[in-house]
């Protein structure tokens, strides 16, 4: 396990070329959502992805396909003790969690500069992060609605346009 954390800490400095290193998707089960999140993640330079070894979509055609082939350019790391790494690699790699939440203790994402080597993890529409990596992340964020937008039904976005929105913004910063 040791040798493994070594590996993938490694993968991080190595792949990283904006202040996100690595995307973590947290019990992400729509296989759209996660090959449209790999595709936006290459193409803003993100090229390790973290995933737990259950509950998240497979690794399929349809999430290749939805890619567009970015899958195969990724470092994934399956992990079978998804919080328990990446909590591991905040304290002990430097890798600064930065989660997406809609919690009240959250900072709106145009105003968070990520540490380099940050892994930004997303959470499933459902679900969300899992409260433990929530709450152990260094910073959460969240997108704030535009004016004028407080009069609409909508309350949150879907995990593959919100996912855009943040790695876009934690890289541009």
């Amino acid at each position: 396990a040791r040798g493994e954390l070594a590996h993938l800490a490694s993968a991080l400095q190595a792949h990283a070329s904006g202040p996100v290193a690595a995307l973590a998707l947290d019990r992400v089960v729509d296989p759209h959502n996660v090959g449209s999140l790999i595709r936006t993640a290459a193409f803003l330079g993100v090229s390790v992805l973290l995933l737990p070894d259950k509950e998240t979509a497979p690794l399929s055609p349809v999430v290749s396909h939805v890619s567009t082939g970015a899958l195969e350019s990724m470092a994934v790391f399956r992990l079978s003790a998804f919080v328990r790494t990446l909590t591991v690699l905040q304290s002990d790699h430097s890798a600064e969690l930065v989660v997406s939440t809609l919690a009240d203790d959250s900072v709106d994402v145009a105003t968070h500069h990520a540490a380099p080597g940050s892994i930004l993890v997303l959470g499933s529409e459902a679900k969300g992060v899992r409260a433990p990596l929530a709450s152990a992340a260094a910073a959460r964020v969240r997108i704030v609605p535009q004016p004028g937008a407080h009069g609409t039904h909508v309350q949150s976005l879907n995990v593959g346009v919100a996912g855009g929105i943040l790695l876009h913004t934690l890289q541009s910063l």
